[in-house]
């Protein structure tokens, strides 16, 4: 076999073994939750200015705070906002083998209610499936 055709099996071997890593990395299943909101006064004007949220998860059955997370000088715009849930206290997915619900509080008011059940996505369900396959 001739050096050139070594170094191509070699080049196409590393190649392959690019594309496969990299496509493991983009099968990872999340660890944060986008969540975006709109936030008025009672007059229904948007708030704008930087804000502190604190969300927290609760079970459905017992009421129980099951994780906490507060984001600091959060930035509304014509009352919208964004965040990414678990960026600052990392959320556990053993939580999420119950029913939750999400609050929310702005600065110290009370909480907003009602509270926001939360529900399953489409790459969630696929994760499921999997795991119940054991990867297979």
């Amino acid at each position: 076999m001739t050096n050139f055709f070594k170094k191509l099996i070699a080049h196409c071997a590393n190649l392959f073994l690019i594309l496969l890593f990299s496509s493991v990395s983009l099968l990872a299943v999340p660890t944060m939750i986008s969540y975006q909101g709109k936030l008025t006064n009672s007059n229904g004007v948007p708030i704008s200015g930087n804000q502190t949220l604190t969300f927290k998860l609760y079970s459905t059955s017992n009421n129980q705070n099951v994780w906490t997370e507060v984001h600091s000088g959060v930035m509304f715009i014509n009352g919208h906002f964004t965040v990414m849930l678990g960026s600052v206290t990392a959320l556990d997915p053993t939580i999420f083998q119950e029913s939750l619900e999400l609050g929310v509080q702005i600065n110290t008011d009370s909480e907003v209610s009602p509270r926001t059940p939360i529900s399953s996505v489409p790459l969630a369900l696929q994760a499921a499936d999997s795991q119940r396959l054991n990867g297979l």
